[in-house]
């Protein structure tokens, strides 16, 4: 995410991603309190016996140094959503060792995490492709960055959400209409701009000539007026 511009989409450079960047800093508050404790891992295992189709796990921690380790975390947290309510819903401030309410992720925290999901993942299947140790993906770069640039140049059918069930129609229409993703999807594009195309000598540098000579792609991924 970092060397695709996730990092820099969500500095104070755009100041209308700000919102994400303050969710995903208490998503990070909530998996550290249940990861760092023992009791509340084991409380979530317990209620988990009376929770239909919940099968709980750790919690994912997202760091730096790791690619797509941000959406990981996310992911992980959206699907541990039924054990996590559980344990907020039973073990409130008048039982011993409780959650930190604190922490505790409002209704509209999380439809806004299911949506982060979604506009992280493309990023995530990316890298993922360009991490490949038994085939060069040099050739790759320039198509995958079109794939993306044409992604997240913003339009809300662009991005597949699972919301909670729970969640009503008005509040998918609210958030489909760009309350979270039309930010973020303007910086990234940005980003992009600012990062990959602005100077013919940047990153992509040859990039584009590794593409054309490719079998795979030839000319597809080549400018017409550059032809």
């Amino acid at each position: 995410h970092y060397a695709l511009g996730w990092d820099s989409a969500t500095s104070p450079k755009y100041p209308g991603t700000m919102k994400i960047r303050e969710l995903l800093d208490k998503a990070r508050r909530l998996v550290n309190s249940i990861r760092n404790s023992t009791v509340q891992m084991d409380r979530i295992k317990n209620l988990a016996v009376d929770i239909e189709d919940f099968i709980p796990r750790r919690l994912v921690k997202d760091q730096a140094t790791r690619w797509w380790s941000t959406y990981s975390m996310v992911h992980r947290l959206c699907d541990q959503k039924p054990g996590i309510d559980a344990l907020y819903n039973k073990y409130n401030a008048c039982t011993d060792n409780p959650p930190d309410e604190a922490n505790e992720l409002t209704a509209r925290e999380w439809e806004s995490l299911h949506f982060l999901e979604a506009l992280l993942r493309p990023l995530k299947d990316v890298v993922k492709e360009l991490e490949g140790d038994h085939y060069c993906t040099y050739s790759m770069v320039y198509p995958f960055l079109l794939l993306l640039k044409k992604k997240y140049s913003y339009s809300s059918s662009n991005f597949n959400c699972r919301l909670p069930t729970e969640t009503t129609e008005r509040t998918r229409k609210r958030y489909s209409l760009g309350a979270l993703a039309a930010p973020f999807c303007d910086a990234m594009c940005a980003e992009m701009d600012a990062r990959f195309w602005s100077d013919p000598n940047s990153q992509l540098a040859y990039t584009d000539v590794a593409s054309l000579l490719d079998p795979y792609f030839g000319l597809k991924n080549i400018p017409e007026d550059l032809l």
